[in-house]
């Protein structure tokens, strides 16, 4: 069964509480779709899922609304038509409006820095890029849900001290383009933000590297030599 409803007027960033009427709608379904106009261009329509119980959030998808004829019975009646789908990388939280909530922000933040740090499509080791997020208050459980969200690929390494190693898919690799395009048009505090995430991350890998066990056997030999 498929049922459509309206947003009421609140300010609120939650999708439940933006329901009309009653929460209940919301509760009973099994999955919840989200329609709204598009943040950067007024000409375009976004789609996201705020709720699903069978699988993982799917990217977003953005289309235009393009004008068709079609005859039936002898008479021509004019009707819309979706046109050039796109992937996003909006969450239903940057489409409700209202007040951005202190938690999505830090969410927006931990998948930009996750990003960057896995933009090259390689496996690096995850602890620098936690350390990244958690330098600039972002909690780990926000952080390994944003991993989560991005379809990061994780596994790790064997020996006495494995290490976690993390990469994007390959299809996540190939849209990293286009996510920092949208990040460059929020303005200077996006460019902070990039900066400081950056910092945060190279301060994370040299403390990481400078953890590595020490070996005396190896420093016998460099002496030998």
């Amino acid at each position: 069964m498929l049922a459509a409803l309206h947003t009421n007027k609140s300010r609120t960033r939650n999708f439940r509480e933006k329901t009309q009427s009653s929460q209940a709608f919301n509760a009973l379904s099994r999955s919840s779709l989200f329609l709204a106009e598009h943040p950067e261009d007024s000409e375009r329509r976004v789609l996201a899922r705020p709720k699903g119980n069978y699988a993982k959030r799917p990217e977003a998808k953005s289309f235009k609304v393009e004008g068709v004829v079609l005859e039936i019975n002898g008479r021509r009646h004019e009707v819309g038509k979706v046109a050039d789908l796109k992937d996003e990388d909006f969450s239903p939280e940057d489409l409700l409006g209202g007040q951005k909530s202190d938690q999505s922000s830090k969410a927006a933040t931990a998948r930009k820095i996750i990003s960057m740090a896995l933009a090259d499509g390689q496996e690096h080791e995850a602890r620098p890029i936690i350390t990244a997020c958690t330098n600039v208050a972002i909690s780990k459980t926000a952080v390994f849900e944003a991993a989560k969200e991005l379809g990061v690929e994780k596994r790790k390494t064997e020996g006495v001290r494995p290490r976690a190693m993390w990469k994007l898919p390959t299809r996540a690799h190939a849209q990293r383009k286009q996510i920092s395009r949208k990040s460059g048009k929020s303005g200077r505090s996006a460019v902070e933000t990039s900066q400081t995430s950056e910092t945060s991350l190279s301060s994370a890998t040299r403390t990481s590297r400078s953890r590595r066990p020490h070996n005396p056997a190896m420093n016998h030999k460099e002496n030998n030599a």
